[in-house]
């Protein structure tokens, strides 16, 4: 006011905001048209029509059918299996059709991407063909673009999901086989000390007339079975049992993957990976059973305890690598490797090359970030800390454990720590009337009729909004 300048009222600055957001939306329009080639324009405007000008993949014996129409599109994966994913590499074949260029939405902001997205999401395809040419390309391909991020980071949680699967059922499989005639052996030195002493005894006896006395044919039996169930002859029925459902079920996702997901890596120590993984790329559709030891990286990708069930020997004697075995330690070093990043998705999303999360500069301005988060950048009194904390509170839990009458330790069952409930508390003195008053006063009241009250005293529904671009309801009507 000392300038001599008054600003404008609510309403007029309403208008002059939807005015710059107006046009920001249109120029936004226009720089990402520019950006679209015109067999990508078309073929949105086939994905809106229905049926998307393509006919069903050849892969038949696979299940796998392209998505039709944005739909299919925007549906939501099913529950984790082999069909589901069939499913979503389906739509990533249907929008990789659209060819739209990777840096379509360079310089846009995730709230506006995620904003179009949504619209896209509850708007039906009839609805977008009558928009004008630059709004319905625009929305339509940047869900597109979006959703393919989504659909790569749900493929990429399906495999680490069936590769956990693979293992975790077999391993639970054997358990509950070899639990139900599962006898520990007491005294194993003891029995040892018999067996040789027996055996020295007589080195020329029948194992039926010496040793069978001392210790007894069903105690030497429960010796095998307790052997079975916990030493190197466990892992190599563990890993039999992978094999078979692996290679009867699970093995026909193997070409899918590799060809749907783009797999990057930063990290050297991890390359073994990568090339284990072109290797079983390179050797698809070519009928043999063992690879030559050479040939295939082993360290890094098989880890130790698989390394003698991985290997065989031919009839010269010489080691060889089991096919079908090494593509489940692949499958198996890959999830690990995905779930620390350390493996990465190029066009994923949460999956995406993790020197996207830090900003560009960040090498440049590392102490100003440190400082802006009130870090160090010594790591190593921070680790410290952690399992100082870690050590006072497991040795605490270690402590109270057999005091603690509320906790029990179970011997079966895959929730070994039973935690009894803890007693219901007294209600409040005064709960029962005021139920009773509440219950005299308003006996009939709906809940529809309280969130109409609400809304008439506070006006909640001002903070709602719409997805869409505008609104046609009046807010007294709504």
């Amino acid at each position: 006011k000392e300038q001599q300048v008054e600003a404008p009222d609510a309403t007029i600055r309403q208008r002059l905001i939807r005015t710059a957001i107006g046009r920001a939306e249109d120029q936004l329009c226009v720089t990402i048209i520019s950006r679209l080639s015109d067999n990508t324009k078309h073929s949105i405007d086939e994905l809106l029509e229905g049926d998307g000008g393509t006919e069903p993949t050849a892969r038949r014996d696979e299940d796998t059918r392209r998505a039709a129409t944005l739909n299919d599109l925007k549906s939501d994966p099913r529950r984790p299996s082999m069909e589901s994913m069939f499913d979503e590499v389906a739509k990533l074949q249907r929008i990789d059709q659209l060819e739209l260029p990777a840096d379509l939405l360079a310089g846009v902001a995730p709230r506006v991407i995620d904003q179009y997205r949504r619209r896209v999401a509850t708007e039906p395809p009839s609805e977008l063909r009558l928009r004008v040419d630059s709004t319905r390309y625009t929305l339509v391909a940047t869900f597109c673009w979006q959703r393919r991020r989504e659909i790569l980071d749900g493929l990429v949680e399906l495999l680490i999901h069936t590769v956990h699967k693979i293992g975790a059922t077999a391993e639970h499989r054997v358990e509950r086989e070899m639990f139900n005639d599962f006898k520990r052996v007491r005294g194993k030195s003891a029995v040892l000390f018999k067996l040789a002493e027996a055996a020295v005894d007589y080195p020329e006896g029948v194992v039926q007339e010496v040793l069978y006395p001392v210790v007894g044919e069903q105690t030497l039996r429960d010796l095998v079975k307790e052997f079975k169930s916990s030493g190197p002859m466990f892992r190599t029925v563990v890993h039999t049992v992978m094999r078979a459902s692996y290679s009867s079920h699970y093995r026909r996702m193997l070409p899918l993957l590799l060809d749907a997901l783009p797999f990057r890596c930063n990290n050297d120590a991890y390359r073994p990976i990568m090339t284990a993984l072109a290797l079983l790329e390179a050797s698809r559709g070519q009928r043999f059973q063992y690879f030559a030891l050479d040939s295939v990286p082993i360290e890094g990708v098989i880890k130790p305890k698989w390394l003698e069930i991985v290997t065989e020997k031919d009839k010269q004697g010489k080691p060889r690598i089991n096919r079908i075995n090494y593509e489940i330690c692949v499958l198996q070093s890959l999830r690990d490797a995905l779930r620390s990043k350390e493996i990465w998705v190029e066009g994923a999303d949460r999956f995406r090359n993790p020197d996207e999360d830090l900003p560009s500069d960040f090498r440049e301005n590392r102490e100003a970030y440190y400082a802006a988060l009130k870090l160090k950048t010594d790591a190593k009194p921070l680790i410290d800390g952690l399992k100082r904390a870690m050590l006072d509170g497991l040795t605490t839990l270690n402590a109270g454990m057999p005091k603690n009458e509320k906790v029990r330790v179970l011997q079966r069952g895959p929730h070994r720590l039973s935690v009894t409930p803890l007693d219901a508390q007294d209600e409040p003195t005064n709960i029962a009337a005021l139920k009773e008053e509440i219950l005299r006063r308003w006996a009939s009241t709906s809940l529809l009729d309280m969130l109409k009250e609400a809304e008439l005293r506070i006006g909640f529904t001002q903070a709602f909004q719409t997805t869409a671009s505008r609104e046609t309801l009046e807010r007294a009507e709504l």
